[in-house]
């Protein structure tokens, strides 16, 4: 949850980092899953 949230702050600060932050999440819900 915690990781949703953060990558979500970086899109909202720098755009830039969208997929960076995008693929880091689907790193961890596969780690999760």
């Amino acid at each position: 949850m915690y990781s949703i949230i953060t990558s979500k702050v970086v899109y909202f600060i720098d755009p830039q980092f969208l997929s960076l932050s995008l693929f880091f999440t689907l790193h961890i819900y596969e780690n999760i899953l």
